[in-house]
């Protein structure tokens, strides 16, 4: 339920208010802000609660990259912000692993930092995805990068904090 998902309140808040979080990478150092969060699908019997965050990554290339967020194990409440950065190992291990294949379909709709074979691909996928129709798009608000969706047709613009999969 989204309720159980409370842990990410403050987060999704931030994203939804155009604020600008600072992110990172841990191993490449690369720096960058989440625009969205695909939750819903966890807990599940392979793992325990979390979500999967979407950054755009501005330093020192620009790119969409994923990872797990979890909530805090002394708060279920509140998220571990340990995790709000990329960990590959430690206490606050991250990386998409296993399951990026999966995930990495969100991340392509956005094609950021795409050579023009990739890109050609991408817009392949996105008319496949969004009938032609439809355009995913980074777009800068007050500052901060924004994940949406535009109808072509009419131009209307919406802004993603969160995806629901179930």
């Amino acid at each position: 339920m989204v309720t159980d998902y409370c842990w990410l309140e403050s987060t999704l808040s931030d994203i939804a208010a155009n604020q600008h979080i600072q992110v990172e990478d841990v191993p490449s150092k690369a720096r960058g802000s989440p625009v969205f969060v695909v939750a819903g699908a966890c807990p599940n019997p392979l793992c325990g609660m979390q979500a999967v965050v979407y950054c755009v990554m501005s330093e020192p290339t620009y790119r969409m990259d994923f990872w797990w967020l979890k909530p805090s194990a002394s708060n279920p409440r509140k998220i571990e912000p340990g995790t709000l950065n990329r960990n590959i190992k430690g206490a606050n291990k991250n990386d998409a692993g296993r399951s990026k294949a999966l995930y990495s379909q969100f991340a392509d709709l956005f094609q950021l930092g795409a050579s023009a074979a990739d890109r050609q691909t991408v817009s392949s996928f996105q008319n496949k995805v969004g009938g032609g129709k439809l355009a995913f798009n980074i777009i800068e608000v007050n500052g901060a990068p924004r994940a949406c969706i535009e109808q072509l047709g009419s131009g209307e613009k919406y802004f993603l904090y969160l995806i629901w999969q179930v």
